[in-house]
Parts: C-alpha cells; sequence; structure tokens
C-alpha cells in the first residue's frame, strides 16, 4: 500500500489516469461496449485527502491529498481502481484482465526528530507494469512491480485481492488482503543503518536483506450521491514484516502498524467531441 501521500502532482495524474468514478463489477461495467465508438468522453476530476505514517515505520502520522483524474470514452469498460493502486492506462484488456504502465513517487525521507543521524533519503520514481485479473465478476485480483529511480534502486512488488459488493443501487463496499515484497537494494535504503549512521545517530547498526516487506488488508465504501458526485471512504492496514520489521529504525523510534485512512470527492461530467475539428477531421 506505498501508494498513499507519496504522489508528485504529475505522476498522480498517470497512475490515476484510469480511477473511476465509482466502483462497479465487470460485468456492470461491460454494458454498452457494443456498437460504434462514441464521441462523447466521460471526465472525472477530484480528490484524495488522507492521513498516512511519515515514513515507512513511523508511528506519527501526516496528512496530504492528491488529485483524482479519468478520462475514458462513453460505452467504454470502466474498471475499479482504488486508492493504493499506481496503475496508469489500460494497454490491453480482456473480458476479465487487463494490463499496463505503473507508476510511484516516493516522496524524500528528511532527517528529522524520529530519524535524527539517519540523513534524507531523495525523493524516488518508480515505474513498471500491472496486470489485474477477475475471476469472478465481484473478486478482483492484481500484481504491481515497479523498479524505483534516484531515490532508490530496487524493486517492490505488490499483490492485492478484492471483493466487490454492491451493498446497494448506491453503496459499493470492497476489501481484501494485501501483500508487498522488495529486494535488498529497497530494504537496505529505508530500513538499514550503516556504521557511520550508527555512530550519529545511535542506532544499532543493522543490514536490511530482501523479502516480505508488509501485509495487511484494505477497504474502501462508495456512495454515489448523484450519477455525477460520488464520496468514496477508505482504510489501509499493512504490518510490516522480516527484516523491515526488525529495522532499528522501526523497533526504536517508530511501529510495524502502518495505518492509513482517507477520503476522496469525485465529480464526472461529459465533453462531446463530434464536433470539434480535431476530433471530427474537419
Amino acid at each position: 500500500m506505498n501508494c498513499t501521500g507519496r504522489f508528485a502532482l504529475p505522476l498522480v495524474c498517470l497512475s490515476l489516469f484510469s480511477l473511476p468514478a465509482f466502483a462497479q463489477s465487470p460485468r456492470q461495467e461491460q454494458q454498452g461496449l457494443s456498437g460504434p465508438a462514441s464521441s462523447e468522453w466521460l471526465v472525472t476530476v477530484g480528490a484524495w485527502t488522507y492521513a498516512q505514517p511519515e515514513f515507512e515505520g513511523s508511528n506519527d502520522l501526516t496528512f496530504g491529498a492528491s488529485p483524482i483524474i479519468n478520462i475514458r470514452r462513453r460505452g467504454e469498460r470502466e474498471w475499479l481502481s482504488l486508492p493504493n493502486d499506481h496503475g496508469g492506462p489500460t494497454l490491453f484488456s480482456t473480458a476479465n484482465f487487463r494490463f499496463g504502465p505503473s507508476f510511484n513517487f516516493v516522496r524524500e525521507r528528511d532527517d528529522d526528530d524520529a530519524l535524527r543521524g539517519l540523513g534524507s533519503v531523495d525523493w524516488a520514481l518508480e515505474v513498471g507494469a500491472f496486470a489485474e485479473f477477475w475471476p469472478a465478476d465481484f473478486f478482483r485480483t492484481r500484481v504491481e512491480v515497479r523498479r524505483g529511480f534516484n531515490g532508490h534502486e530496487g524493486f517492490v512488488a505488490d499483490l492485492s485481492a478484492d471483493a466487490v459488493w454492491r451493498l446497494a443501487p448506491a453503496w459499493t463496499l470492497t476489501a481484501g488482503p494485501r501483500l508487498s515484497v522488495a529486494d535488498g537494494e529497497y530494504m537496505s535504503t529505508y530500513f538499514s543503518v550503516s556504521p557511520f549512521q550508527s555512530i550519529t545517530s545511535g542506532l544499532a547498526r543493522y543490514d536490511a536483506k530482501g523479502g516480505f516487506k508488509s501485509a495487511g488488508v484494505g477497504s474502501s465504501l462508495t456512495y454515489q450521491w448523484t450519477p455525477a458526485v460520488a464520496t468514496t471512504a477508505f482504510v489501509e492496514y499493512e504490518r510490516l514484516l522480516g527484516d523491515a520489521a526488525k529495522s532499528p529504525i522501526v523497533e526504536d523510534r517508530g511501529s510495524p502498524d502502518q495505518l492509513t485512512v482517507g477520503m476522496g470527492v469525485k465529480y464526472t461530467f461529459s465533453v462531446v467531441t463530434a464536433n470539434w475539428p480535431l476530433f471530427s477531421g474537419r
């Protein structure tokens, strides 16, 4: 669940490009796919607000916000997308599968009070791909694999599964498990304590290895106020595992229990391009 609170504006626009205005099952989303391509586009705009750990392993919260942007042609399939997804636009899809790029921006980790003596970690851009499979209309599985640049140069893999319930015409509930795996390069960047850092921080020297990074569960609840306006509340909990949980940074100055809560507001409107010279060919 590394997504929340780590977006720079351009990357959020990419990673949330396929975010829907409201959650639906694949069978419901496929209605209207037949026939010629529509000249009407559905544009969704909005924002997420959230409270999340100040850094991975922190027991202090920080607050933030990120935009929601989605553009799709009317009649095209609208896929479920959740706040912890890092997906970009769909490049290939079938009735129950899709594939596309994955982006994440990890903000700089400052040398603040809890991290005094460890130095700062620069921001990182993570680039990779996601794949999503629906074994049933009400159940989604998803995997994302990304490679970091700048702040860290490791690999991260996020796996998730979510059940989707339409509780009533206006309510949609999702819930499911999360698992995150990282290689040694990533784990060393954020959880190791070098000999020099041990001297300056007072923490024990520690060499974090790759492996399971965290496991947890996430849930979201969406209410569709009108066909155009929806709000979503979400909660994500993860427990740091393995070398991440054993790090002195976590044991002495933080907590392995990580909680993120937030809410999003989305507004959808239509744009007809049939009479636009750029789209009509005139």
